[in-house]
């Protein structure tokens, strides 16, 4: 658990000398690129020129406006990149409430929960990787829960996405199931006495 943290403190400490880094780094683009402006238009202009001509205003700010762009181009790419991503997990998440629902109602006769034959559906996520199904049971209830192991296709990870139904189970199953864990917890107690 140490490790744990001190793996953390250090990838937290290496972030923010990065950002410093390239704050530093950035500012002194601007300010040379902001020296070259200032040289170039305190150079005497040629013959028949004008000091603030377009054109010369044009070299002077080239470089900044081109700091600029990099700077919008990079800003304008990371939000498409994050509306890319925030699309994929809607359109997972509303993938998993179909099959969720789907796999919910899927009960015999008898009101038992029909579980699908294998862990992993036919329905591929937004990333490209087969849902995942799993079941459980309580004493009342049977879950069948549904999960994506998300952007990064691995699984239990902090951008993994899911949802779970319970359906109640049939009461004469949940009765039986009921008196045999009663009926285990007495023995448990009461050793020898079959």
């Amino acid at each position: 658990m140490a490790d744990l943290f001190g793996a953390l403190v250090l990838a937290i400490v290496e972030l923010i000398a990065a950002t410093v880094q390239f704050s530093l780094y950035t500012l002194a683009v601007i300010l040379e690129s902001l020296g070259f402006a200032t040289g170039h238009l305190a150079d005497k202009p040629k013959p028949g020129e004008r000091r603030f001509s377009a054109k010369r205003l044009a070299i002077a700010f080239a470089p900044l406006a081109i700091l600029a762009a990099i700077v919008v181009g990079s800003i304008l790419f990371f939000n498409w990149r994050a509306d890319v991503r925030r699309a994929r997990q809607r359109e997972t998440q509303d993938q998993i409430e179909v099959e969720v629902e789907r796999l919910a109602a899927n009960v015999d006769q008898d009101g038992q929960l029909i579980r699908h034959p294998t862990g992993l559906l036919d329905i591929d996520d937004a990333w490209g990787n087969a849902l995942r199904v799993e079941y459980g049971q309580e004493l009342l209830h049977h879950t069948v829960t549904v999960k994506s192991d998300g952007a990064d296709g691995m699984a239990s990870t902090i951008d993994d996405l899911s949802s779970t139904r319970r359906v109640l189970r049939p009461k004469k199953v949940a009765v039986k199931r009921a008196i045999d864990k009663a009926e285990d917890a007495i023995r448990a107690r009461v050793p020898n006495r079959d």
